[in-house]
C-alpha cells in the first residue's frame, strides 16, 4: 500500500489531442514500470509525439486507484536554461512555499527530491535536450537515486546518459509512427481537413511517420499548397557526407548491423542523437518509413556506394560472428544487386552451407535470379539446384539442371552429374541416377568430390537392395582419408542409409545414437541428418519414447532456429508420434509432408511417407485406407526398383487381413513364399504370416513363421506361438509372453504396443482361469482401455469388448456388454464379426481365431479339432502333416483351394468354374457334368485322407461349401526348390 502523505487539490488534468494513436507497446512499457521506477526519459526527434506520450502516461495514471489524487505539474525547458533555473521552475511547479532556497545547488535539488517524495506526483519535464549533458546527467541522477513515490515523465530529442553511480532513468524511444497508424492519424485530420483519399496518401508518404509532419502536411495539402517541402528530406539533406553514408548504408540492408562493424563512430552517433537509426537489441537499422525517404532522396550512384558501404560492413560483422547466417546472406544480397557475379558467387560458395544450416538458403533464390551472364550460369544454376533439392522442390531441380546437362561441354562437370544423380535418386529414376554417378566418376575429379561420388553409389546400392555392393563401396570410400567432421559424418550418413533397407533397425538406431554422440556441439547441421536417420529407425523399431526424445532434442530445436526445413521437422514428428501411438497426430502430419512431396516431385519420399501413413492407418484399424496407401507405395517401389518393396506386400496383406478378408491376405503372402528380404523385412513378413495363419487356424503356419523370425522374435510373435499351444506349460509360457510383450512395449512408450499386449495378457490369464488371474486380466485390461482412448486402435477394441464380457459377474452382463458395443457403431468389420459371434454363443463364428480366442476366456464352447490340409496348386497335391497326400490332381487342388478362400461360404458353379478351369464363360448344359463330377472326386479325396470328419463339403442353394469348422487348408501357390 502507498503510504498516506498530506494530499493537494490536484491540478487539472491535460488530455491527448484527438489525432493520438498507437504508442501501445511504449504506453505498456511505461505503465508497468511505474510502481518500481521513478524517472522515465521519453526520447525521440521533434514531432514524433513524445509529450502526447507523456500525456498520455498521465492520463492512464489518474485512472489508477493508487494515483487518483495524486498531484500534477508540468514545466517546459527553454532554450538558454541553466540547471539551478529547471529546478526552481520545478519546484515552483509543484506548488506554493516551494520557492528557491538559499543554498548550494545540492540543496536545491535535495528540496525538489523532498517535495516529490512527500506526495505522490506526476511531474512532467518537456525539451530538457536543452540543457547541457552535463546538467541533464546531474538532475536525473538525482531524481533517480532520491524519489521514491511519484513518477517524473521527461522529454527529450536526444538520449541523456546517466553516468554511475545513480541508477539510469527507464528509456523509452520513440520512433516514426508504422505506415497504418500514420494513415489513422491521417484519416482522423482528413475528417476534419477534407482530405480525399488520395490526399492522405500523398501526406502520410511525406511525413515519414512523424505525427507533427503528418498534421503540417495534411493542413498544407487541405490549403492547396504542393507538397514539395519534404520536411523529412530536408532533414536528411542536412547530414554530414559520413552521416549520409551510414543511414544510405543501412536503409539498403535487411539485416541490423552491430555497432562494432561500423567505422564511421561520430556518424553513428549523430544519427542516433537525430533518431534516424535505432540501436536496438539486434543492432542498428533505421526505420521503414526513413529508409524509404533516404532511397529516394538518394541518386543511383549513391544508392550503389551504400549498397558497397553495407556489403563491406557486413564482411566485418560476418568475421566477427562466423556463425551469424544473416551477415552471409546480406553480403550476398548486396553484391548481387551491384551486379558483381563474381563477389556474390565467391560468397555464396563460401557460406552456402552456413545458410543451409541455418534454414536461409531459398532466400537466395531472388538474388541468383539477379545475375547472370559473365560465363557464370552453369554455376549459378547448379546452386539454384541445389536450393531447390534442398527444399524438395524435385521437379524444379530437374528442369534446371537439364538445361545444362545434355550439353557437350558439360560432360566433363563431375558436380553438375552429381547433381543430376542426387535428384534422379529423389525423383525415384534410379536408372539415371546410375548413368549421371557413372558419367561424374569418368571426369577428372579430386579426391573429395570422388569420395561423395563413390557414397552416392553406395545409396543407390542400398535402395535397390544390391547390400553386397553397397557395402563394398562404403568401404572404398572409408579406404581413403576421412578429414573432416563433414567427410566422416557423410560416410556415416550413408552407412546408416544402408542398414536401413536392409532393415537392420536395431543396428541402425544404435550407430546413429553413437555418431551423434561424437559430432554434438559441433557447429554443423551434421547431428540433424544423422538423427533424422535414427528416428527411422526407432519408429521402425516401435521405440516411441526413444524417437519422440530424438525429436524433441535435436529434430524441433533444428527446425525452430531455422537449420531443418519445417516439412521435414513435419515429418519425423509425424513418424515419432506414430511410434508414440499418438495416430491422429501422426495422420495430420504426414499427409501434409505427403501432399507437398508430391505437388513438387519427390517420389522417392513421397513413397516413404506414404508407406508408413499406410502403416499409421493398419495401426489405426483402418484396412482399406491403410491398403490404399501400402498398395499405392509398393507398387511404385517395385516400379522403382526398390529392394524393400516385398516388405511392403507383406502390410498390404495386413492390411487386406485387417479387412477379414484372410484368403486375399493369404494369396499375397504365398505370392512372397521364397522371396529374399533382408533383416528385419523377413521378421515383418514372418510377423502378418503368423496373424494370418493364427486366424485361419493354421497352427502349423503360425509355428514355421516364429521360426522363420529367428532366434529371438518379435513379442507379438513370441505371444502367438505360446496362444497357439495346448496345455498347462503352453498357458504358462503364454502369460510370460504377453508379460514380456507389455513390459517391452511401456518402456518403449508404444501406445498401441501396450494396449494390445495389455489385452493379450488379459487373455492369457482368463486361459489360466484362477480367482486371481481374473483380478489380474480386470487390471490388464484397464491399462488397455487407457491406451484405446488415447488412440483410435478400432482394430482392437472387438477383442476390448469380449474381454470385458468375459470378466462380467453373469451371463445378462455379459450380454449387455456385447449387445451396447454393436450398438455403438465403433467396431471395425472384424471385432463386429468377434463381438457377434461372442453374443451368439459361438454359433455365428465364422473364423477359427474366434472360436478359439472365445473358447480360451470362457464365453463359448471349445471348437472341434480341425484337420490341416496342405494344397499345392503347382504340383496338384493335397496332403496332411502326417504324410498322407494324394498327388498329381490339380484340379482337384485348385477346386479345394477356391472353396477354402470362401471361408465358409457358399461358392456357386459359374465363378467355382471360371477360378478352377481358367474360363471366361460358364454355360450350365456344357459344363455343369463336368464341374459336378470334379466336386464329387474331391468329395472322396478328402473322405480317404480325413476319414473321420465325415463330409466336408457340403451342397447349398447358393452351391458348395467347405467346412471350415472341420478342416483348415493352408495353399502353397509357388514351386519350391
Amino acid at each position: 500500500m502507498r503510504p498516506s502523505r498530506r494530499a493537494s487539490t490536484p491540478a487539472p488534468l491535460e488530455r491527448t489531442t484527438s489525432g493520438f494513436v498507437g504508442r501501445d507497446h511504449e504506453l505498456t512499457r511505461i505503465l508497468a514500470q511505474v510502481e518500481r521506477e521513478p524517472v522515465f526519459v521519453i526520447c525521440g526527434v521533434a514531432g514524433i509525439g513524445k509529450t502526447e506520450l507523456a500525456i498520455r502516461v498521465a492520463e492512464e495514471l489518474a485512472a489508477r486507484p493508487g494515483w487518483r489524487d495524486a498531484r500534477r505539474a508540468t514545466l517546459t525547458v527553454r532554450d538558454g536554461s541553466t540547471l539551478a533555473e529547471v529546478v526552481a521552475l520545478a519546484r515552483s511547479a509543484l506548488g506554493p512555499g516551494r520557492g528557491p532556497v538559499a543554498g548550494a545547488l545540492a540543496e536545491e535539488l535535495a528540496a525538489l527530491a523532498a517535495a516529490l517524495c512527500a506526495q505522490p506526483t506526476v511531474l512532467r519535464m518537456d525539451d530538457l535536450h536543452l540543457l547541457t549533458d552535463g546538467d541533464a546527467a546531474l538532475l536525473l541522477g538525482h531524481l533517480t537515486r532520491f524519489v521514491r513515490g511519484s513518477c517524473v515523465l521527461v522529454t527529450s530529442r536526444r538520449a541523456l546518459p546517466v553516468p554511475p553511480p545513480a541508477p539510469p532513468p527507464w528509456v523509452v524511444r520513440v520512433g516514426p509512427l508504422d505506415l497504418a497508424e500514420s494513415r489513422q492519424l491521417c484519416a482522423r485530420l482528413a475528417e476534419a481537413l477534407e482530405l480525399g483519399p488520395a490526399a492522405q496518401d500523398e501526406v502520410v508518404a511525406v511525413a515519414g511517420g512523424n505525427p507533427f509532419y503528418v498534421r503540417q502536411a495534411a493542413a498544407a495539402r487541405a490549403q492547396g499548397r504542393v507538397l514539395d517541402d519534404d520536411p523529412l528530406a530536408g532533414s536528411l539533406a542536412e547530414l554530414t557526407a559520413d552521416e549520409r553514408a551510414v543511414l544510405c548504408g543501412l536503409a539498403a540492408a535487411t539485416v541490423p548491423l552491430p555497432r562494432a562493424a561500423i567505422v564511421e563512430d561520430a556518424a553513428v552517433d549523430a544519427l542516433i542523437r537525430r533518431y534516424l537509426i535505432e540501436d536496438g537489441a539486434d543492432g542498428l537499422a533505421t526505420h521503414d518509413l526513413v529508409r524509404t525517404r533516404a532511397r529516394a532522396t538518394a541518386s543511383t550512384e549513391a544508392w550503389g556506394q551504400a549498397r558497397r558501404w553495407a556489403a563491406n560492413a557486413h564482411l566485418r560483422a560476418l568475421a566477427a560472428a562466423p556463425d551469424d547466417a544473416r551477415h552471409a546472406l546480406e553480403v550476398i544480397r548486396q553484391r548481387a544487386a551491384l551486379g558483381e557475379v563474381g563477389g556474390a558467387l565467391a560468397a555464396m560458395s563460401a557460406h552456402l552451407r552456413l545458410l543451409a544450416r541455418r534454414g536461409l538458403d531459398h532466400l537466395l533464390l531472388e538474388p541468383l535470379a539477379a545475375l547472370g551472364g559473365g560465363g557464370a550460369e552453369v554455376a549459378i544454376d547448379l546452386v539454384r539446384a541445389h536450393i531447390h533439392l534442398r527444399r524438395s522442390h524435385v521437379g524444379q531441380a530437374r528442369a534446371i539442371l537439364a538445361l545444362h546437362a545434355a550439353r557437350p561441354e558439360a560432360r566433363g562437370f563431375a558436380p553438375l552429374h552429381g547433381l543430376v544423380a542426387t535428384a534422379a535418386i529423389q525423383a525415384g529414376d534410379l536408372p539415371a541416377a546410375e548413368r549421371a554417378l557413372a558419367t561424374a566418376l569418368a571426369a577428372p575429379i579430386d579426391p573429395r568430390l570422388r569420395r561423395r561420388l563413390i557414397l552416392g553409389q553406395a545409396d543407390l546400392c542400398a535402395l535397390r537392395g544390391e547390400h553386397a555392393r553397397a557395402a563394398a563401396l562404403l568401404a572404398e570410400a572409408a579406404s581413403a582419408d576421412l578429414d573432416s567432421d563433414d567427410a566422416r559424418a557423410r560416410w556415416r550418413r550413408s552407412r546408416l542409409i544402408g542398414l536401413l533397407f536392409a532393415a537392420r533397425y536395431a543396428e541402425a538406431a544404435e550407430a546413429a545414437a553413437a555418431y551423434r554422440a561424437e559430432v554434438r556441439g559441433a557447429p554443423t547441421d551434421l547431428d540433424v541428418q544423422l538423427a533424422m536417420l535414427e528416428v527411422v529407425a526407432l519408429a521402425e523399431l516401435g521405440d516411441g519414447a526413444a524417437a519422440q526424445a530424438v525429436v524433441d532434442a535435436v529434430i524441433a530445436p533444428a527446425a525452430r532456429a531455422g537449420a531443418l526445413r519445417e516439412l521435414a521437422a513435419r515429418c519425423y514428428a509425424g513418424l515419432a508420434a506414430w511410434a508414440t501411438g499418438r495416430l491422429a497426430v501422426a495422420e495430420r502430419e504426414l499427409r501434409a509432408v505427403e501432399r507437398e512431396l508430391r505437388e513438387h516431385g519427390d517420389v522417392m519420399f513421397a513413397g516413404a511417407v506414404g508407406y508408413f501413413l499406410g502403416r499409421v492407418a493398419l495401426d489405426a484399424g483402418d484396412g482399406a485406407t491403410a491398403e490404399v496407401w501400402l498398395r499405392a507405395a509398393t507398387v511404385e517401389a517395385t516400379a522403382i526398383g526398390v529392394g524393400l518393396a516385398p516388405m511392403g506386400w507383406g502390410y498390404v496383406a495386413a492390411a487386406v487381413a485387417a479387412q477379414g478378408d484372410l484368403a486375399r491376405a493369404a494369396a499375397i503372402l504365398d505370392e512372397l513364399d521364397g522371396a529374399s528380404l533382408p533383416g528385419a523385412a523377413a521378421t515383418a513378413v514372418a510377423r502378418v504370416t503368423a496373424r494370418v495363419a493364427w486366424a485361419r487356424g493354421d497352427r502349423t503356419a503360425v509355428a514355421r513363421a516364429v521360426a522363420a523370425a529367428g532366434v529371438e522374435p518379435p513379442v507379438e510373435l513370441a505371444v502367438l506361438a505360446a496362444a497357439s499351444d495346448d496345455g498347462a506349460a503352453a498357458i504358462e509360457r503364454h502369460r510370460r509372453a504377453a508379460s514380456a510383450a507389455l513390459a517391452h512395449h511401456t518402456a518403449r512408450g508404444a501406445g498401441r504396443g501396450e494396449a494390445w499386449a495389455g489385452l493379450a495378457m488379459a487373455v492369457a490369464h482368463l486361459r489360466t482361469g484362477g480367482r486371481g488371474d481374473r483380478v489380474t486380466a480386470g487390471a490388464a485390461l484397464a491399462r488397455a482401455r487407457a491406451q484405446l482412448e488415447a488412440g483410435p486402435y478400432r482394430d482392437l477394441l472387438g477383442l476390448a469388448v469380449v474381454l470385458e464380457a468375459a470378466l462380467a459377474p453373469t451371463r445378462a452382463a455379459s450380454d449387455e456388454v456385447l449387445a451396447r458395443a454393436l450398438a455403438g457403431g465403433r467396431l471395425d468389420p472384424v471385432g463386429q464379426a468377434l463381438v457377434a459371434a461372442a453374443l451368439d454363443g459361438g454359433g455365428a463364428i465364422a473364423r477359427p481365431d474366434h472360436a478359439a480366442l472365445l473358447a480360451a476366456i470362457g464365453l463359448c464352447a471349445a471348437p472341434p479339432a480341425r484337420t490341416e490340409l496342405i494344397v499345392d496348386l503347382a504340383r496338384g497335391t493335397i496332403a496332411t502333416p502326417a504324410g498322407a497326400a494324394i498327388r498329381g490332381r490339380v484340379i482337384l487342388a485348385a477346386l479345394l483351394a477356391r472353396l477354402a478362400e470362401a471361408e465358409g461360404r457358399p461358392v456357386g458353379p459359374a465363378p467355382l468354374y471360371r477360378a478352377v478351369w481358367q474360363s471366361r464363360d460358364y454355360h450350365p448344359l456344357r459344363h455343369r457334368n463336368t464341374l459336378y463330377a470334379g466336386v464329387n472326386r474331391l468329395r472322396r479325396a478328402l473322405a480317404t485322407l480325413v476319414p473321420e470328419g465325415g463330409p466336408l463339403i457340403t451342397t447349398e442353394p447358393e452351391g458348395w461349401c467347405l467346412r471350415t469348422e472341420a478342416v483348415a487348408a493352408r495353399i502353397v501357390r509357388t514351386r519350391g526348390p
